[in-house]
């Protein structure tokens, strides 16, 4: 029960920081506004192919960049049959030191329990070792146009601001009384909130669509063309530099199919 209540607060709290960020947004000139590119993709053959996100990977585009047999890949897939920023198509595989990784897990995990601060919890979080490497689309998403599209993409890609911070505060005050939380679940909340926002770090990077950023916590490179957004979720188990190397080259390959 504890488990259902922590991951329905990570989502409200993910989903206020967010809005609390695209409301304190200004208009911004834009000296480039959209590339050529853009007007280049079509939403309609992506609209088709993004019902399914394994539309835009499989084991034959994985193997061909990574070191890794068919066999020996895991397919995890959710897929509603219609176009969703919640669903993925992944493709995972183990690690050679994968007991030793657990061993390691399970102690960090054990420590953070016994100290029942939320913060700490949140730091062993971040400080747990995938014991699978990985690399999947997910995060699509088709906008109505393309100052909503690099609007709502810039905002979603930015460290919260003091300001935005406190609106989270006042919003989840806001949620809490209307789902009825203990003064104890709100104080978790809060914790949590801010625990994320701590570590939410975002890396532009350039050269790819319209706009692309590395999206740390999340473990995904974003990208934005026109009007439409995908991210390509990757864990190399080589360290963030790999990690967006190898993302970025994913992502060119999807570019190529639209």
């Amino acid at each position: 029960m504890k488990s259902i209540y922590f991951t329905s607060t990570v989502f409200l709290i993910l989903s206020i920081v967010y809005s609390c960020q695209s409301a304190s947004e200004k208009s911004k000139t834009n000296s480039e506004q959209q590339k050529t590119e853009a007007s280049e993709v079509s939403a309609g053959d992506f609209k088709k192919l993004a019902i399914n996100p394994c539309n835009f990977i499989d084991e034959t585009l994985v193997t061909k960049h990574f070191n890794v047999a068919a066999k020996d890949l895991e397919k995890d897939e959710h897929v509603n049959e219609r176009l969703s920023s919640y669903d993925h198509c992944t493709y995972k595989w183990e690690k050679e030191n994968i007991d030793s990784i657990n061993k390691r897990n399970q102690k960090i995990l054990l420590d953070a329990m016994k100290s029942g601060n939320t913060k700490n919890a949140i730091k062993a979080g971040m400080a747990v070792e995938q014991t699978h490497k990985l690399v999947g689309v997910t995060n699509l998403k088709l906008y109505e146009d393309l100052e909503k599209a690099r609007k709502y993409f810039e905002n979603s890609h930015k460290k919260p601001s003091k300001e935005d911070l406190e609106k989270l505060n006042k919003e989840f005050d806001k949620q809490a009384e209307k789902k009825d939380l203990s003064e104890k679940q709100k104080e978790v909340g809060k914790d949590l909130g801010g625990g994320i926002s701590e570590n939410l770090k975002f890396q532009k990077i350039e050269g790819l669509g319209d706009y692309a950023y590395w999206d740390d916590l999340g473990s995904k490179v974003d990208v934005l063309i026109g009007k439409i957004q995908f991210g390509v979720k990757i864990h190399t188990g080589e360290g963030t530099k790999k990690d967006i190397e190898m993302a970025t080259i994913i992502a060119k390959e999807i570019l190529s199919k639209l």
